[in-house]
């Protein structure tokens, strides 16, 4: 059996660690505004909105010109991107991406 200071030891143990380990939550995208060019604004589940730029995003991230990927940079393509999941999309049955290096 605990003794009393053994079960308050306890208990603020774990509301210590809990308020530690509270989950992370990001904002989702939640809709899609408007595009210009390759541009695209969008809104948050948290109301906020953001400009993204995909030429941006291509060149943070290492983007291969010799990537199947590269389709996405022809603005009538990206504009046909569509949220699911709370992500960008693509309809593009002929593109598969993976992560692994193009030769």
């Amino acid at each position: 059996m605990q003794s009393n200071s053994e079960w308050l030891l306890q208990v603020f143990i774990e509301k210590t660690l809990n308020s530690i380990c509270k989950k992370i939550t990001l904002p989702r995208i939640i809709n899609i505004n408007e595009f210009n060019d390759l541009i695209t604004f969008v809104t948050f589940n948290n109301g906020e909105t953001r400009k993204i730029d995909l030429l941006s995003v291509f060149s943070e991230t290492g983007f291969n010109r010799s990537s199947p990927a590269c389709v996405l940079t022809e603005p009538a393509t990206f504009a046909q991107a569509q949220l699911r999941n709370a992500t960008f999309s693509w309809d593009l049955d002929d593109l598969f991406i993976t992560s692994k290096k193009w030769r």
